[in-house]
């Protein structure tokens, strides 16, 4: 089989949140399902922000989507006014109100996602699958961010600010913070968006998990530890493996607690090593009009949080 594309359009990679939440009529938060297109979700919210004029921190939301796909996601607003949110139009984002709620979004409200993906550059439908190997897929790790994660963990913070300088998005505000004290470098950290500065250390943490994974093979239990400051490890070979990682990398479970940055601080959990596809379903396979003499099949399935579809997809044909 040839290798496979995605996202060749945005319409081919389709994302629906599934929240744990029930929302009603009474809230100081209103919840609306953001529905947007070419955009990562923080530049997204920032977006809102810059439009409704409303202040960064009052807006939050369960989970981050990508940037090459068409994604449905509730975000709520603290003391939002849904005539505001109504009259709001711009280009690749609606919002569609939902409800109220008397607590912001956060992560533990996300139950999991809905995926249409279509796959294409194919000559033969692949097999179905139950469950697949939980990696942490490319767009966890992007460009630099586990080095920037790395670098903040090991409280090399000049280091961060170097390669965060560059950054097409959040370089000017370390820039600007720098201006006022050219060696305040945890200050400049901080003035990224408390979700983007935990996506780095997050990068760098699921880093060591994949390479965990990797080093046992199938001698991998059902649940490896995620590391942070409260990881307790035994004798095991995970635990072994986990502590030569640690060696090579030159850290410690107490370099997770960043003083200088409390928000990046990191306690650990354990990760599933598997996860189940639920409610696979794979149509027929169609003629690809993008790709010449190939073929085109749109896979639906759920996910629960924290698994990667792209990472599903790949054990699907692949296998």
């Amino acid at each position: 089989m040839n290798m496979y594309k995605l996202k060749q359009i945005p319409e081919d990679f389709i994302v629906k949140e599934v929240s744990e939440r029930k929302f009603t009529e009474e809230g100081i938060y209103l919840v609306c399902l953001m529905t947007k297109k070419n955009y990562n979700t923080e530049d997204a919210i920032r977006t809102i922000c810059r439009a409704l004029k409303v202040i960064r921190k009052n807006v939050s939301y369960a989970g981050t989507k990508d940037r090459n796909a068409i994604t449905h996601q509730y975000i709520s607003f603290f003391k939002g006014r849904e005539d505001r949110i109504k009259d709001l139009q711009l280009k690749d984002i609606t919002l569609e109100i939902i409800g109220r709620t008397n607590t912001p979004l956060s992560l533990g409200d996300l139950k999991g996602n809905n995926f249409e993906i279509m796959v294409r550059n194919i000559d033969k439908a692949p097999k179905k699958l139950d469950k697949f190997l939980n990696y942490y897929d490319s767009q966890r790790f992007s460009e630099n961010n586990v080095e920037v994660g790395r670098k903040i963990v090991k409280k090399d913070f000049e280091g961060a600010c170097n390669i965060l300088k560059d950054n097409h998005v959040y370089g000017d505000l370390i820039k600007n913070e720098l201006k006022k004290s050219s060696k305040n470098f945890s200050t400049a950290i901080r003035q990224l968006p408390p979700k983007i500065l935990l996506l780095y250390v997050h990068a760098y943490q699921s880093y060591i998990w994949n390479k965990t994974v990797e080093q046992l093979g199938e001698e991998a239990p059902n649940k490896v530890p995620l590391i942070g400051f409260g990881t307790d490890l035994d004798d095991s070979d995970t635990s072994k493996t986990i502590k030569k990682i640690m060696e090579d990398e030159k850290i410690t479970f107490r370099d997770f607690i960043i003083r200088e940055i409390p928000e990046a601080s990191l306690e650990g959990t354990n990760r599933n090593t598997y996860m189940n596809i639920e409610n696979l379903e794979i149509s027929q396979l169609e003629d690809d009009e993008l790709n010449t003499d190939k073929k085109k099949v749109l896979v639906k399935f759920f996910l629960e949080k924290g698994a990667y579809a792209t990472m599903a997809i790949k054990h699907i044909f692949t296998s």
